[in-house]
């Protein structure tokens, strides 16, 4: 009879651990109905799920289903932290309740987001860099694990305030929506960013369109979090770079937000974003480059903030390792170029002979 996800307006005194104190019952677009728990010796707050089952194969299958999600651990991913199982076997039905909990986070990106843009407060350098840096160490987990996110957007990420660093939610544990289903149920309301290619896709038969299966060769997580990025550094969105009739991406709304982060935030970190903007996903830079690339971006940014005083000549091996990273990137860019001049999507105001959608000056 399948699976239901069933809250009551609190939760028996049995199903949870003494450990813990209900504080309120909760619901949001991302998560679904939660209850909000508290841990009584740490004050941690956690978020307790319930999903109910009205045979024993379904719940055996769900059971097995969340114990092997249970595996994915990571400090920037927010996953399973205990499961429990309740059996209610009566004379005429029986059910079967699967509790679990995760770490919870109140403030999402987007509401960090939607609150600077209400006050004008840019990022700091390092606050972007920080929470790039946890973003990225995320997502190259879940490489590792060859798990594709395909649901980026500001709304899957929350804030930690004590450290800055973020939070991913785990895409399959929450059952989030990919960000090509979010555009295809509400259009253009979902103001989602979606990689170049993966639009050609959807313009060309987007009925067929097999997500699962397509995307294992698309680099497409990293070109979302590329616009994120520029969204969070600009404070504007990035909205009126997608045309949807056409399925294309109007690329001078892109170039204008990047000259605006060049301004602001300087060379290497226009750079460093631009490597993630190619519209060619076998030329864009790997989760992994761009995480080494990003911890020699924080520790140039703590070596500037450091206070003056008397010291020896300035060490400039970060300043040297950007520089034969980028050498390497584009020698590696104009390498695999050469193997893939055909199959570009179509870019708005770019013609398919161009190299890149963002060449690094």
């Amino acid at each position: 009879m399948g699976a239901s996800e069933t809250l009551s307006s609190k939760p028996n005194s049995n199903y949870i651990d003494s450990q813990y104190i209900v504080q309120q019952k909760s619901s949001s677009e991302t998560l679904g109905e939660f209850f909000i728990i508290t841990q009584k010796d740490t004050q941690k707050k956690f978020i307790l799920k319930q999903t109910e089952f009205h045979s024993s194969s379904d719940f055996n299958d769900g059971l097995d289903s969340l114990q092997k999600k249970a595996v994915i651990s990571h400090p920037n991913i927010i996953g399973i932290d205990k499961i429990k199982v309740l059996s209610d076997v009566g004379f005429c039905s029986n059910i079967y309740k699967i509790l679990w909990t995760a770490e919870y986070f109140e403030c999402s990106l987007a509401k960090e987001l939607e609150n600077r843009k209400k006050q004008h407060r840019p990022f700091s350098i390092m606050e972007l860099l920080t929470i790039v840096k946890s973003i990225l160490s995320g997502l190259f987990y879940f490489e590792k694990k060859k798990i594709h996110h395909n649901c980026l957007t500001s709304s899957s990420i929350f804030l930690d305030p004590k450290d800055g660093q973020c939070r991913l939610l785990y895409p399959d544990l929450f059952g989030l929506i990919p960000n090509h289903s979010a555009l295809s149920i509400f259009g253009k309301k979902s103001e989602v960013y979606i990689a170049p290619e993966v639009l050609s896709l959807m313009k060309e038969n987007m009925s067929k369109f097999n997500w699962n299966i397509q995307s294992k060769a698309l680099k497409s997580d990293i070109f979302v979090l590329g616009m994120l990025i520029l969204e969070l550094g600009t404070l504007f969105s990035l909205q009126l770079a997608y045309n949807w009739d056409k399925f294309i991406i109007v690329r001078k709304e892109i170039d204008k937000s990047l000259i605006h982060i060049k301004e602001i935030y300087g060379e290497a970190f226009y750079r460093f974003i631009s490597k993630m903007l190619d519209y060619s996903p076998q030329l864009r830079t790997s989760f992994g480059l761009l995480l080494q690339e990003v911890e020699i971006l924080i520790n140039i940014e703590s070596y500037k903030q450091k206070p003056m005083g008397i010291e020896k000549s300035p060490d400039r091996t970060h300043e040297k390792k950007i520089a034969l990273l980028a050498e390497s990137t584009n020698l590696l860019r104009d390498c695999m170029y050469k193997k893939n001049k055909i199959g570009q999507p179509q870019i708005e105001g770019v013609s398919p002979t161009k190299k890149s959608l963002f060449s690094l000056m």
